[in-house]
């Protein structure tokens, strides 16, 4: 009994001295000036930041080497009127608001939050904003620097244009919520023009809409995040970011040319209209990368030509109805390689026929033609078009459409099909990049090319009477030179 005894007491005294030996080095703080802080990084950048809007949160670590704590004595800003703000939970600050007696302990780490909101420049370019964070410990100061570029942006948030109006186009816009152009109103919009869209955002247009951009300055619409996803992979090359630009029945005579349109649910929803009277005319430009349709019109007139229209997760086109006509255009539909998110429908989709209450309503397709066009993807099971009739409850309804001079991958059926005519079948494009992948990397970055690689089957296999009519492809290339033009958007040019 009395060992037992004997045994507690020691056991108690050998606590009671490892917890006073604790306290003792937990309050020990170190006073030597060559215990330094060490940092994850020596420099935190932002992304491209809109001026007035706050930042997304960034971290680094502050770390603690040594055996003994440290006390950092102040944290604060070099200069502090630069639009930067610091975090280091769960510190005080003082009268400044630096924070002030900062603990960290033996061979442990805190974390730094760090956020921006950046003041107007009054200029028409980014413009670098740069701010030291200043560490005292020991009456060493050390710094990491916090730096990003600050871009000026005209915010538009539930904007009505009541009036035709030209828009400058010397600072991008953010879009909230709702930009509308009413009926009657013209909105041109001018070259190099941008409109970052926020989340749900979209653009409803009663009226319509010039936007007439250059290859040098093309116009963009595309989501507004600058930040990146991954390491290599930013925002911007994801889909559905926003809504899209909805043109109401009202809308006609559209005309869009070196545009972008990328990252959104859609791209181009058309309400059913009068397909007497032209709704859209697009040219020269790029629909790409979206969670939805791409591009969908319900008895409408449309014209595209000298255009890329790709990678949805559903149809590049969806049509009921209408008058349409495709002039040396790319559909390309891959999106599937990389998220498996596109169900197994087809990339070009054409109905004579619309449900109303469950009951078919005759959409007569006056004219669908396509001409030295390319309809491709990954859905090699169910072929990448199709042409809906309505031949039962409306036999005699029309569904006139042409593929000429074209590259299609075919779900079969086709061969003595009168309606389409020297047409290539289930012939690989050979796209430069087409599967979305870094090969060095062997990780998807979200990266196409849908140009021509040298031994396309598409080359110079174009109707040269149509390609007459458009000479030049939307980056400028002659089409007309000695090997003849190439079926799509792009003609094949040797590179080095």
């Amino acid at each position: 009994m009395n060992k037992l005894r004997y045994l507690l007491y020691s056991l108690t005294i050998l606590v009671l001295v490892a917890f006073l030996s604790c306290k003792d080095n937990y309050d020990n703080f170190s006073t030597s000036p060559n215990d330094r802080l060490a940092f994850s990084v020596d420099t935190l950048s932002f992304d491209t930041l809109f001026s007035t809007i706050g930042s997304t949160t960034e971290r680094f670590m502050i770390y603690n080497h040594h055996n003994q704590p440290l006390l950092i004595s102040s944290v604060g800003f070099l200069h502090g009127d630069r639009g930067f703000r610091i975090n280091i939970p769960p510190s005080n600050r003082d009268d400044n608001g630096n924070f002030i007696n900062v603990r960290i302990n033996p061979q442990d780490s805190l974390y730094v939050f760090v956020e921006a909101t950046l003041s107007p420049n009054s200029a028409n370019t980014p413009q670098m904003q740069e701010d030291a964070i200043v560490f005292t410990t020991n009456g060493v100061q050390q710094q990491v620097i916090v730096q990003a570029y600050g871009r000026d942006v005209v915010i538009l948030r539930n904007k009505i244009f009541d009036e035709s109006i030209t828009l400058p186009n010397d600072k991008p816009y953010l879009v909230f919520d709702s930009l509308v152009v009413n009926e009657g109103v013209t909105l041109t919009v001018q070259e190099g023009t941008t409109f970052f869209m926020t989340n749900k955002s979209g653009i409803i247009v009663r009226g319509n809409i010039k936007a007439q951009g250059t290859p040098q300055q093309p116009i963009v619409f595309r989501g507004h995040r600058t930040d990146y996803l991954f390491t290599d992979v930013p925002y911007d090359r994801l889909p559905g970011q926003w809504g899209e630009i909805w043109f109401a029945a009202s809308s006609y005579d559209n005309e869009f040319e070196y545009v972008r349109i990328r990252n959104g649910m859609s791209a181009m929803v058309f309400e059913a209209s009068n397909p007497d009277i032209l709704k859209l005319k697009l040219k020269n430009s790029v629909l790409t990368n979206v969670n939805g349709d791409l591009l969908s019109a319900e008895n409408c007139n449309i014209e595209i030509e000298n255009s890329e229209l790709s990678n949805a997760a559903g149809a590049l086109l969806y049509l009921r109805g209408g008058k349409y006509n495709f002039t040396h255009c790319t559909f390309a539909n891959y999106l599937a390689a990389i998220d498996n998110i596109r169900p197994s429908g087809q990339t070009v989709i054409i109905y004579n026929y619309t449900d109303e209450d469950g009951s078919k309503v005759p959409l007569p397709v006056v004219e669908a033609n396509f001409s030295n066009v390319i309809i491709y993807g990954n859905n090699t099971t169910a072929g990448e078009y199709s042409i809906n009739t309505d031949s039962i409850t409306n036999p005699d309804t029309p569904m006139n459409y042409m593929f000429q001079n074209c590259l299609l991958l075919k779900k079969g059926g086709e061969d003595n099909d009168i309606n389409i005519r020297n047409c290539i079948f289930n012939e690989d494009p050979k796209f430069l990049k087409s599967t979305g992948l870094n090969a060095d990397k062997n990780e998807y970055d979200f990266i196409y090319d849908f140009r021509l690689d040298s031994i396309s089957p598409a080359r110079g296999k174009a109707d040269i009477s149509i390609s007459q009519q458009l000479p030049y492809d939307m980056n400028g290339v002659y089409r007309l030179g000695d090997e003849g033009p190439d079926i799509g958007a792009y003609q094949w040019i040797k590179t080095e």
